[in-house]
């Protein structure tokens, strides 16, 4: 009795034990999520932050490149027109003056030439200009390599342009001159004007020496207009002792970065990139809410966050566990699909010889055991013949034209996969008798005799195939596979391009 009385004193105990345990562990909790909350809306604020800038600086160089691309693009228009000069001994013969006007009605020329060896020019209009002390012009001449300038200024009215310069040989290749392009570079706020990111900022494409060529004003900045960016960032104020210096140091070396600074009592943000096939520079200048106002927005909701976290804390395990569901579904779907990948063979996206016969003995061991099934094995003719003849890429094409088109011979349930160079397993579920055999039998010689693989070269492919039926000719994988083979034998011996089956022309 006394022995009952201690246990029932020792679990009443035991009981309020648990109770203190458990609110002490929930406040602990509770604490911690709060702690957790307000750490992960620090990392928040900071990773936000760092996803805005990479973003940034990641556009900023996919319009830099863009507009390297361009003039790329105009570069190969240029040499397309050279190299169809009806003259390219005398190069300012007026015969090649209509393909000089027909390069001049692109979109943002602003004038094109061909150029003589002396620098005397002749324009889209078949006025002689006389380039002789065009710098760009006297290194394209000497050193007969293509390219672009710097940043011109003042040329007729437009504000800045870009030459674009190729060498015109002749026949014996010697340089008689070049054709030349001068392009506007107002191409580059017309691109920036097509980019989301961009469109938010105020765009430049400056030289060296930080003068403005062209500008694009976005929607969330309201600056003045800028025409030397030097002269206005060195008037900022900057977060760090060397910020203006920065900049300029790293444009000098034309390195890619980004920089805060301050401006009439305004936070902004500058990335800057190099364009190097015209030694300029792609700046973008940011609103500093732009880059930080999520974060901030973030830091100031955090006292809500904290207000109701005893909901959040209810959630918690509700959301971890959600989460772990997902995280283990994806995993497993991951884990399927790597599965799947490995059972496929890369050149005819058949199943490989593995999985083939992992599904065939699957099948015979379990669902089709009491099913009747044909077996077919498939040997390509003369596979060795295509590819000494045609060669092995060819060969690979016979391969990989089979695997892409047999598989819509039959039902989606039947097993069709490549187990060797030039091998095929055919493995077809529930098949009532001999007829239909056959008739799947001639379906797939009919199949290789109609296949025509390759655009251009033509060849006639045919295949040997040997049939085993389960269970009539065996009763497990190994030997359903064998009789198949020795009925492929059989079609070869008869002289290939045809079937034969391992009960009627082998066993027997």
């Amino acid at each position: 009795m006394k022995k009952e009385e201690r246990y029932k004193k020792g679990k009443g105990k035991l009981q309020k034990f648990s109770v203190q345990q458990s609110v002490a562990a929930g406040l602990v909790l509770m604490i911690m999520v709060i702690f957790i909350c307000k750490i992960f809306v620090w990392e928040a604020k900071l990773y936000i932050c760092d996803e805005t800038q990479v973003k940034v600086e990641d556009t900023t160089k996919a319009c830099a490149y863009g507009f390297e691309k361009k003039l790329s693009e105009y570069t190969q228009m240029v040499k397309s027109m050279v190299s169809c000069l009806p003259d390219n001994q005398n190069v300012l013969n007026t015969e090649n003056l209509k393909t000089v006007r027909e390069l001049k009605k692109i979109d943002y020329i602003y004038s094109s030439y061909l150029v003589d060896v002396s620098g005397t020019a002749m324009n889209h209009q078949g006025d002689t200009v006389d380039l002789k002390d065009n710098q760009f012009v006297k290194d394209t001449l000497k050193t007969g390599k293509q390219g672009c300038s710097q940043l011109t200024y003042g040329v007729n009215g437009e504000k800045a342009v870009i030459y674009i310069g190729v060498p015109v040989l002749d026949d014996n290749q010697v340089l008689t001159g070049m054709g030349l392009i001068a392009v506007k570079v107002s191409i580059f706020s017309e691109d920036i004007s097509e980019s989301k990111t961009m469109g938010k900022s105020t765009c430049m494409l400056i030289d060296e020496e930080g003068i403005v060529a062209d500008s694009y004003n976005g929607q969330m900045t309201k600056l003045k207009e800028i025409e030397d960016l030097f002269t206005y960032l060195e008037d900022a104020k900057y977060p760090g002792r060397e910020g203006y210096t920065k900049i300029r140091n790293e444009i000098a070396v034309k390195k890619t970065n980004q920089q805060e600074f301050e401006e009439d009592g305004k936070r902004y943000y500058i990335t800057y990139t190099p364009v190097k096939s015209i030694d300029g520079y792609f700046t973008a200048i940011y609103e500093y809410d732009y880059i930080y106002g999520v974060a901030l927005k973030i830091d100031q909701d955090s006292n809500y966050m904290v207000a109701v976290i005893v909901m959040v804390f209810l959630m918690f395990f509700i959301t971890l566990f959600v989460i772990h569901r997902i995280v283990k579904k994806q995993a497993e779907n991951k884990n399927k699909e790597l599965e799947e990948k490995a059972e496929i063979d890369a050149l005819t996206t058949l199943y490989n010889k593995a999985a083939t016969e992992k599904y065939i003995r699957d099948y015979l061991e379990n669902e089709g055991k009491n099913a009747r099934s044909i077996l077919f094995i498939v040997d390509v003719d003369k596979f060795k013949s295509i590819n000494d003849t045609k060669g092995h890429a060819f060969g690979d094409l016979v391969l990989s034209t089979i695997g892409k088109k047999i598989s819509s011979e039959f039902r989606a349930t039947d097993i069709v996969g490549r187990i060797g160079g030039d091998e095929f397993l055919v493995f077809l579920k529930h098949i009532p008798n001999h007829e239909i055999e056959v008739k799947e039998a001639e379906k797939i010689v009919n199949f290789f005799r109609e296949l025509e693989p390759g655009d251009y070269v033509k060849t006639k492919v045919t295949a040997s195939i040997g049939g085993a039926v389960y269970p009539d000719d065996a009763e497990d994988f190994e030997t359903l596979f064998k009789a198949a083979d020795e009925a492929v034998y059989k079609t070869k011996e008869r002289g290939r391009d045809g079937y034969s089956f391992y009960k009627q022309d082998v066993n027997n």
